[in-house]
């Protein structure tokens, strides 16, 4: 207090540059240390407050008797009087906090739930032995309750072989479905239409953009024929050529802003060089032939999955997905040499991680190279299930890790809208599944289309159908690495709000049984006896 107003200043801005380095140059400081040091750094901001000097000196003297004065170093007084400052002093908002919450990304601050400084974390008790962490300001959905009820009373020997042993509520899965009341499934099914932006023209994720959807219904109008004739002529003339046939051909009425450029668009282009390669494999006769799992990846996938091509970098030939890993790792029951999940395609952003993969945000699990292999397909669609869903928390942990642990309230309500799509293949058919965060560390999953690869040429007309699945999965991918980008960039600049949020990883769960193999040598005498 004996200090000028010029010494006070100079003191301040010492104490701010020292907080700063503390908090970038020590990444692996607890929660409570960085939350201790951001009160710090508010509490700087009153140091030239002469007014708030003078209430510290009053509130010391009533707390000073003249019966009892002990006797202390000076180093004591000094420690004392800042413990008394920092007990007393009311914690307000960052003014350059303030300024911030005003400019950050509209996309976060339009959702339509309320900024609540205060944290909302609650624990509802669902039994005796069941309690969840609801995080959201919302109440917690009656389903959810159920779901949790479910998990808990499911045979232990079963745990692995169900979606909601991994607290995946699979809405496919009519055991579960048929558990909800009519309204609950509504409910259920109103938090996909939520994160899909379903009914919002502008923003609806299952719209293909108006060019190329424009391009596909104009194709949806010819015959097969008429398609061979478009594909076979697109390696020969190129895509610019067979927008000029079309319009030739065409006895229908062919849109009314079509244009020459339009060969330039990445989805247009698309469309044509996937019924181009469609020929191409059906003239080669690549169906009836027998192929190993990576042939029908080079020939036929490859060319499916162009699409995102400038979306996410494309992997193939059995990765392991990281995310996995680390939940495999972090398992109660966890071997040190823990591997996590082999994935056959995987959809990364090496630029937004500096992991092996980078950042994971999709995946496909090839199931097989048979035609009829539905129990190898739903098998894996439950492994597929769970590595999306440790790429959501993969991505959560990276948001809250640039926020210091926490995160404002904005951005814990838009963790829902990171949907995590994923693929499913055998044969000539794939199943597109969405896994999607509905709160007290549950997902939900179900199933947004599934399609058969065209393999004769009558059957060529279904291009359309594959050409309109993938881009819709091209939208929601491309959607959900815009939402990462975006809440890591607040969660990072937002790292000194108070109100913040502890992001909350999850239970411990165990980690997969693992299948017990025999030997061939043991296979075999079994089979002698």
């Amino acid at each position: 207090s004996k200090l000028s107003a010029s010494q006070r200043d100079e003191a301040e801005q010492d104490l701010k540059s020292t907080l700063k380095a503390i908090v970038s140059e020590n990444t692996d400081l607890s929660n409570k240390a960085r939350d201790w040091l951001r009160d710090l750094c508010i509490l700087t901001h009153n140091f030239s407050s002469e007014q708030y000097w003078k209430s510290v000196l009053i509130s010391e003297e009533r707390q000073t008797t003249d019966k009892m004065k002990p006797v202390f170093s000076e180093q004591e007084v000094s420690e004392q009087h800042t413990f008394r400052v920092m007990s007393n002093v009311v914690v307000e908002h960052d003014v350059a906090s303030d300024s911030l919450r005003k400019s950050v990304e509209r996309n976060i601050d339009n959702l339509e739930h309320d900024n609540n400084d205060e944290e909302t974390d609650v624990s509802v008790q669902i039994n005796d032995t069941i309690s969840l962490k609801w995080e959201f300001d919302s109440p917690v959905p009656s389903w959810l309750t159920k779901a949790a009820k479910l998990r808990s009373n499911t045979d232990q020997s079963e745990a692995a072989t169900k979606a909601l042993c991994w607290r995946i509520i699979d809405i496919s899965d009519r055991a579960i479905v048929s558990e909800f009341s009519s309204s609950e499934f509504e409910e259920l099914n109103a938090v996909f239409a939520s994160a899909l932006n379903s009914g919002n023209p502008k923003k609806d994720l299952m719209l293909v953009e108006t060019l190329p959807e424009s391009y596909l219904q104009m194709l949806g109008k010819f015959d097969s024929n008429q398609l061979k004739s478009i594909g076979n002529l697109v390696k020969i003339e190129g895509i610019y050529d067979q927008i000029l046939f079309e319009d030739e051909v065409s006895t229908s009425p062919s849109p009314a802003d079509m244009q020459e450029e339009d060969c330039t668009h990445d989805d247009v282009g698309y469309i044509f060089e996937l019924l181009r390669y469609t020929c191409e494999w059906i003239s080669e006769s690549i169906a009836s032939r027998h192929n190993s799992e990576r042939d029908i990846d080079m020939f036929v996938k490859s060319h499916i999955f162009s699409c995102l091509k400038g979306v996410a970098d494309q992997h193939f030939g059995e990765m392991v997905s990281r995310a996995s890993r680390d939940r495999r790792a972090s398992a109660l029951d966890s071997p040190d040499n823990a591997e996590g999940y082999h994935v056959d395609w995987m959809f990364t952003r090496h630029d937004l991680s500096n992991k092996s993969w980078g950042q994971e945000f999709s995946m496909c699990e090839r199931a097989g190279s048979k035609a009829d292999n539905k129990a190898k397909i739903d098998s894996d669609t439950l492994k597929l299930q769970k590595t999306l869903r440790d790429m959501h928390k993969a991505l959560l942990k990276d948001i809250s890790t640039a926020g210091s642990g926490a995160v404002t309230k904005p951005v814990l309500n838009a963790f829902t809208k990171l949907i995590m799509p994923g693929f499913v293949s055998s044969f000539f058919f794939i199943r597109v599944i969405l896994v999607v965060y509905v709160g007290a560390g549950f997902y939900t999953s179900r199933q947004m289309a599934e399609f058969n690869i065209p393999t004769t040429y009558d059957q060529l007309e279904g291009f359309i159908d594959v050409a309109r699945v993938m881009l819709r999965a091209k939208n929601i991918i491309r959607n959900t690495i815009s939402w990462f980008k975006t809440m890591k960039v607040r969660a990072e600049r937002e790292q000194f709000e108070s109100g913040r949020i502890q992001v909350d990883n999850g239970p411990p769960e165990f980690a997969t049984p693992s299948k017990k193999r025999i030997s061939r040598k043991v296979s075999f005498v079994l089979c002698l006896t």
